[in-house]
């Protein structure tokens, strides 16, 4: 709040101290010339006054020359009666160009600025407005800015050493920007210290609604972030390392509303270089975030921090709905599942007590819909009776008698077992808690848990469910299989030596392990020390590289080592299931016609 009142006082200082004004009749009409002329004749102090509903088509940018220069609408419209600027140049990209070292003080007061890209198309260059620099007190106030060819609506832009330094952007209202077909657009692009952002509309920007490159002791505010028909990667983002270093010192994010209306937004706030990239090494740091609401039935991620040092981030509201499709663009193992609040290991802070911690690396590969599977690691899951998670073609639900069930098109595939009990009012839930337990609780009495019979570590572990089967699927820290709902698999399974698939038998749980010989063998009891059921017999191969048993997508099932191929089944292409057996014969391949065509 402080930062807000030094701005409107510097700005009513600028308004009302100035003595000479150099004022001109309000055009009504014309293209770029005629106000540059204005401008570089008149030099410093001068208003250009842009009559009511008037257009001008520009073929070049309007360039602002000298200190406490202006250009508005006469009468100061906040309405539709705003004059407009319309980008009809062929090589053009900005409308207006404020950033000379002598442009202090500027004012784009009360017009639209059409950037009439889905006339033109998109190019590479600027923003529709470009201002910033070595400059400061320079304010965009009531200016609709929309459709830019380029890369933002509005840009203020970072200097050398002698930085921008108190902008004002207030009031305006901005987008649409960009098209979410990877020709992405900002809404505001924010590089200048110690300036404000606030009581801005911004509606279907598609890269970032407010994208604050650092942009030290700056406070944005107040603002409105909308997504109605674009998907928007991020609303409020607070990704970039560059310019700055990673320095959001003295960095202010509150109550801000962003709202997933009618279409998707990937992250509502992101914080740190980690959330949009590769980035493992660089950290951002020192930033506030706060007091901030989402809401919208169209949300992937709300709040998420990764690669953040020094960050505040408390008293944020979600209301919002959460889902996503995790896409072939996304690491593995895949992020953790949509959710409202999200750190990483590599954030450190002060965080509201409501975050929850997981992978988080590249969110933005996430797309609109939900994904055939989710996985889950500690502390990631909760789930009230009478509450579900949708998937693709399935959805999990824990029931008001305590059972965890997977329906596929009204009809049940897989049930927990865990009936029955009274579980109404929310009196049930499941939970995956931090020492790695899942477990169905109603109050404090435990209905089930999985892993069934083990005694191994759990802390690493990760639970994920899937619409195809097996819909539940329980695997420890080395990725290997320690409960299953069933134990068919198929095209895309992957082992490798010293994973292994765990099954529960009458006797001793049977293992199917991958070993550093290159052979797929199966234990009764235990790896290696049990008693050996069966195995490919294989010698005079090896795994110094590691080895890996793939069941490829031709319906072949392949060890590879460090001599190739080391063994195949030879079922390609009919090979559409393999079957993990507690008996002999212990694994089977069928057919599409679930015709066994291989066993062992």
């Amino acid at each position: 709040m402080t930062c807000f009142l030094q701005h409107i006082f510097f700005l009513l200082l600028e308004l009302f101290c100035l003595t000479s004004i150099a004022y001109t009749a309000c055009l009504s009409h014309g293209d770029e010339s005629v106000i540059n002329n204005l401008f570089s004749s008149r030099g410093a102090n001068t208003i250009v006054s842009l009559c009511a509903n008037a257009v001008f088509n520009l073929k070049n940018p309007i360039i602002f020359t000298d200190y406490n220069q202006e250009l508005s609408t006469e009468g100061y419209p906040t309405d539709a009666t705003r004059a407009i600027l319309v980008v009809t140049g062929v090589n053009q990209t900005a409308a207006i160009v404020g950033n000379c070292n002598e442009c202090s003080n500027l004012k784009i007061r009360n017009f639209q600025v059409n950037g009439n890209r889905p006339a033109l198309g998109r190019f590479s260059g600027s923003a529709n407005i470009e201002i910033g620099g070595s400059t400061s007190n320079q304010l965009v106030d009531h200016v609709h800015s929309y459709e830019p060819r380029g890369w933002s609506c509005l840009h203020i832009a970072e200097s050398g050493t002698n930085r921008c330094k108190n902008a004002t952007i207030i009031n305006n209202d901005i987008g649409p920007s960009g098209n979410s077909d990877r020709q992405w657009a900002d809404g505001i692009s924010m590089a200048c210290t110690h300036s404000l952002v606030a009581n801005n509309i911004i509606t279907d920007a598609t890269d970032g609604a407010i994208v604050i490159f650092g942009a030290p002791f700056t406070t944005v505010m107040n603002n409105t972030i909308i997504a109605m028909s674009r998907v928007l990667l991020g609303a409020i983002n607070m990704v970039d390392y560059k310019p700055y270093s990673g320095d959001y010192s003295g960095v202010i994010v509150t109550d801000n509303t962003i709202w997933a209306a009618s279409a998707f937004i990937k992250t509502g706030i992101a914080i740190g270089p980690a959330v949009w990239g590769a980035d493992t090494t660089n950290y951002n740091r020192n930033g506030i975030v706060r007091n901030n609401t989402i809401k919208g039935n169209n949300m992937g991620y709300g709040i998420i921090v990764s690669g953040a040092q020094n960050f505040t981030v408390v008293d944020n509201n979600s209301t919002a709905n959460y889902s996503g499709s995790f896409t072939s663009n996304c690491f593995t193992p895949n992020n953790a599942p949509p959710m409202a609040f999200l750190k990483s290991t590599r954030a450190d802070g002060i965080f509201q007590s409501n975050f929850i911690v997981g992978r988080a690396q590249y969110i933005i590969c996430i797309e609109p819909g939900v994904s055939n599977a989710y996985t889950y690691q500690p502390g990631q899951l909760n789930l009230y009776s009478d509450q579900q998670i949708n998937l693709q073609n399935g959805t999990f639900l824990l029931q008001n008698d305590g059972n965890l069930v997977l329906y596929q098109a009204g009809i049940l595939k897989w049930t927990s077992n865990s009936c029955c009990s009274d579980c109404s009012n929310k009196q049930c839930r499941l939970t995956f808690d931090s020492l790695g337990q899942l477990v169905i609780y109603k109050n404090t009495t435990t209905l089930a848990s999985w892993p069934p019979n083990y005694n191994g570590t759990l802390g690493f572990s990760s639970v994920r469910i899937s619409d195809m089967s097996p819909y539940f699927t329980f695997i420890d820290g080395n990725n290997s299989i320690i409960w299953a709902s069933s134990y068919d698999f198929y095209p895309s399974f992957h082992l490798n030596n010293d994973n292994f698939v765990r099954q529960l038998s009458y006797i001793n749980p049977i293992y199917l392990t991958l070993l550093n010989d290159g052979n797929l063998a199966i234990y009764s009891g235990s790896i290696s020390t049990g008693t050996l059921l069966w195995s490919t017999s294989i010698t005079g191969k090896t795994c110094n590289k590691g080895c890996s048993l793939s069941f490829q997508g031709d319906g072949n099932i392949v060890i590879y080592g460090d001599q190739g191929v080391l063994w195949a089944t030879g079922t390609n292409p009919s090979g559409r299931k393999l079957l993990f057996n507690t008996t002999s014969p212990y694994l089977q391949i069928f057919n599409s016609t679930d015709a066994v065509i291989w066993h062992s």
